[in-house]
């Protein structure tokens, strides 16, 4: 997933045999709205954190403080810190929907959906092949 125009236009140019384009199912803050909001909006919204990883060629988000911190000390030689990408509401405010986090330890790559009926799929028929991690955070639809 991506919220950078030109990133997704490379993808449809370049890498079209590999990435098919979908609508986006949730709406979240890019950082210049985040960057015009008023403090007591900032107040309201945490930051999504990209981190790429070059060897396994996967993108990584996280809002968790802790995995965060593992991923920009720890595991730092793997994972390059691409920063916040887009920011979401604190906690589970009025109106806001689950993204929820699946892993799959063959692929090496999470799997975000806020489609209901995508996770339950996911959690009755491909355990085997997606472990369900919970709530990743929460967005608007």
């Amino acid at each position: 997933m991506t919220t950078d125009e030109n990133e997704k236009e490379y993808l449809l140019a370049d890498a079209a045999d590999v990435w098919q384009l979908e609508n986006a199912p949730y709406s979240v803050f890019l950082p210049w709205q985040y960057d015009a909001a008023t403090q007591e909006q900032k107040d309201t919204l945490m930051a999504v954190h990209r981190f790429y990883n070059a060897t396994l060629q996967t993108h990584h988000y996280t809002v968790d403080a802790n995995e965060i911190a593992h991923l920009t000390s720890d595991a730092a030689e793997s994972w390059q810190s691409e920063g916040p990408v887009f920011y979401v509401p604190v906690g589970n405010p009025a109106g806001a929907i689950p993204v929820y986090r699946f892993y799959s330890e063959t692929l090496k790559v999470h799997l975000f959906t806020a489609d209901e009926n995508e996770k339950n799929h996911l959690i009755n028929n491909a355990g085997d092949a997606w472990r369900y991690e919970g709530i990743a955070y929460y967005a608007y639809p």
